[in-house]
């Protein structure tokens, strides 16, 4: 257990872009991004680049591509949010454009402000995690207030 933080607008069931609400579920994960070096995680990780946009685009909608002129969300920041992450993948693989893209675990602002949607801790909680991660016993993340993650 450790601290962390959701959406500003706290667990929706029903989550669709720009809501702020963190997807209530059961997700795998994907991969695992920073801006630095991989920290020692043996997930797949990606160094983020200037180029790196999760889109929002209906045509990549919710992907990561590598064109600074597709619509979305840059990947390398200037600020620490994405400085370790990784991906939750929801509304992935089926993409429905609306229902809401870019949902990461990532570092946080601070243990008093919520995300846009994802899920923040600190960042040597989100390095930890990172390492602990292991793609061969296909982890996952679930996500809900207790009432509903009982009913999973």
């Amino acid at each position: 257990s450790i601290p962390g933080v959701i959406g500003i607008n706290g667990f929706s069931s029903n989550r669709h872009e720009g809501d702020l609400t963190t997807p209530v579920g059961i997700y795998s994960l994907g991969t695992a991004f920073g801006k630095y070096a991989n920290p020692g995680t043996v997930m797949p990780y990606k160094k983020t680049a200037s180029n790196d946009i999760w889109a929002d685009d209906p045509k990549y909608y919710n992907t990561w591509v590598t064109n600074p002129e597709i619509s979305g969300e840059h990947m390398l920041r200037s600020d620490w949010l994405y400085d370790y992450g990784f991906v939750i993948n929801f509304n992935i693989p089926e993409r429905i454009v609306g229902k809401g893209s870019g949902i990461f675990f990532h570092c946080w602002r601070n243990p008093n402000n919520g995300t846009a949607g994802c899920i923040a801790a600190s960042e040597n909680n989100v390095i930890n995690i990172l390492r602990w991660l292991n793609p061969s016993k296909i982890p996952i993340i679930i996500e809900g207030p207790m009432s509903e993650v009982l009913k999973m």
